[in-house]
């Protein structure tokens, strides 16, 4: 027994051997005899932009961004960093994120490493200077006269601000010699700002408006004030020559205007005239002396024709109002050029010729009504002979053109639409012995059914007659004298629009009026816009009258947006 027991105790042993030498070695191994993967590389992850937002309220001022990128280990991370401007009309941004305020707005500066990228908003609310608006000339000269009237403007109408601040700008004026004109501002109680100009003594002087908005920035205007001691200040808008006075888009030839009381002048300015005359002189070195027998105290403006050499001007007593709450300006003043009758040495016969400011063409309509010329306004005679007027025609299926003529001698074109096309008409001007001056019109007619009136346009909000501004409606045309000694009646009107130029006209509803008046319209809705009227323009007792269907010479548009 105890032999078998030893030798199973001595197989037990060897056979338990290897698992306790296995046991042994799991029990000695330690943890740093663990062999881990090599980690991964760092690299881009995140990115924050700090400052996450930031306002600039000065042109040029700089802020500074910064940009943290960080591994997908959260340790920070040293690349590149790209900056943009998602705007570079309000602010541009630099390779170290330093961001410039350029102009007023709202953008987004942007910082990007690969495909991470971050964003900040960036807004710039920087006060801007006023500015001249496009268009208006510095260093124009501006005619007055010692001892004239004054001449007022608005200083508005020349400034304009980005910041949308013009009805909060402020107004200054300088003189530069004080002895030669002098000026003001002043403000009627609707809060519209006047310059007011008067000559002291003959001269130049150069006078500057300065603009200033309430930040305290400013722009400048300057003009050249010409001072002569001529008396009489020029008044804007009324022209003359022999046996003539022109308004805007109309010329007179012989007789008076109606009354200027309380008119409106396209400048805003409400004026009447108090009486008017005619005054001449041998040369420029001679003084001016009244003609005898053309006063008038009616508040008209009566045209003046002469065979007698020399310069002629037309002399005016006026008041002008400004606005609401400011006293009347009174005034002398004339027309804004003067005439000249030329000798004739010779005695010779000359030939008619055509006025410089004649029309080049006429727009016509067929179906509508016909359009009325004085051929006399454009062809005149140097040694004022009368003159008898014929026409003809390019196209006779296109346009009708003939002459009648009044108990007055005075006569007048009348030429209708057919159809619609292009061509001409010829008016020829002949003198008693047969020399003569043709004026060939371009005709252009459409078929829209209304012919355009050269004496009405229109704006928006806005009625132009006779180159004045209305915005509100006319008094009643019913048998109402023009400026061409001519009476007009309204039976009707209406506003008509169209979405663009290919599109045919249609009637506003709501807007026909039916008791004479000419009404202003303000429109908000894209499109083309203009007047229509139904009238009737009696010329002379002895000439049948004319009716037809009209439309303002122009239209205004409302821009999409």
């Amino acid at each position: 027994m105890e032999e078998r027991t030893g030798g199973f105790a001595r197989y037990a042993s060897l056979w338990l051997l290897p698992a306790m030498m296995a046991l042994l070695v799991l029990v000695g191994c330690g943890e740093d005899d663990v062999v881990e993967p090599e980690p991964d590389p760092p690299q881009a992850a995140a990115i924050a932009i700090s400052p996450t937002s930031a306002s600039l309220t000065a042109l040029g001022e700089i802020v500074m961004f910064t940009a943290a990128v960080t591994d997908q280990y959260g340790a920070a991370f040293s690349t590149t960093v790209n900056w943009s401007s998602s705007d570079t009309g309000v602010f541009t941004v630099d390779s170290n994120g330093n961001v410039t305020a350029v102009g007023n707005g709202t953008g987004t500066v942007t910082a990007s490493v690969a495909a991470l990228s971050a964003t900040a908003s960036v807004t710039v609310t920087a006060n801007q200077a006023p500015r001249v608006r496009a268009g208006v000339r510095e260093g124009v000269t501006v005619q007055m006269a010692a001892g004239g009237g004054p001449r007022p403007w608005q200083p508005a109408n020349r400034f304009e601000d980005p910041d949308n601040d013009v009805l909060e700008l402020t107004y200054t004026v300088r003189v530069v010699d004080a002895s030669v004109a002098e000026a003001e501002i002043v403000v009627d109680e609707a809060g519209i700002p006047w310059v007011v100009m008067a000559g002291t003594a003959p001269g130049a002087t150069q006078l500057t408006v300065t603009a200033t908005d309430p930040g305290g920035l400013s722009a400048d205007v300057s003009i050249v004030l010409d001072v002569d001691d001529s008396g009489l200040s020029p008044l804007s808008g009324i022209a003359v020559a022999n046996n003539r006075i022109q308004v805007p888009n109309l010329t007179l030839l012989g007789g008076c205007t109606p009354p200027f009381v309380n008119s409106l002048h396209s400048t805003g300015i409400v004026f009447t005239i108090t009486g008017s005359k005619w005054q001449t002189r041998s040369d420029d070195k001679a003084d001016w002396a009244d003609v005898a027998g053309t006063e008038v105290m009616t508040g008209q403006m009566c045209t003046h024709g002469t065979k007698v050499p020399g310069e002629y001007r037309l002399a005016m007593d006026v008041y002008l109002t400004l606005g609401p709450g400011l006293e009347p300006i009174q005034g002398a003043y004339t027309a804004t050029n003067t005439f000249v009758v030329e000798p004739n040495p010779g005695g010779m016969n000359r030939a008619p010729e055509v006025s410089a400011t004649a029309p080049a063409g006429l727009l016509l309509s067929a179906g509508g009504g016909p359009h009325l010329l004085v051929p006399g306004a454009h062809l005149s005679d140097p040694d004022f002979d009368d003159l008898t007027f014929t026409t003809s025609v390019s196209d006779p299926t296109l346009v009708s053109a003939e002459v009648v003529t009044d108990a007055t001698g005075r006569s007048i074109v009348v030429a209708t639409g057919l159809a619609a096309g292009t061509g001409t008409i010829t008016v020829t001007a002949t003198d008693p012995d047969g020399l003569s001056a043709d004026l060939e019109l371009a005709i252009t007619a459409d078929d829209a059914g209304h012919t355009p009136y050269p004496t009405i346009g229109v704006a928006n909000g806005v009625l132009r007659l006779l180159g004045f501004g209305l915005t509100v409606c006319s008094p009643p045309f019913i048998g109402l004298p023009g400026v061409d000694n001519w009476l007009y009646t309204v039976h009707s009107s209406r506003w008509q629009t169209r979405s663009d130029a290919n599109s045919a006209w249609t009637d506003v509803e709501g807007t026909e009026v039916t008791d004479g008046r000419l009404c202003p319209y303000t429109a908000e809705a894209p499109g083309d816009y203009r007047l229509v009227y139904d009238a009737t323009i009696v010329v002379a007792e002895d000439v049948d009258p004319f009716r037809g269907n009209y439309a303002s010479f122009n239209f205004f548009t409302v821009s999409g947006s």
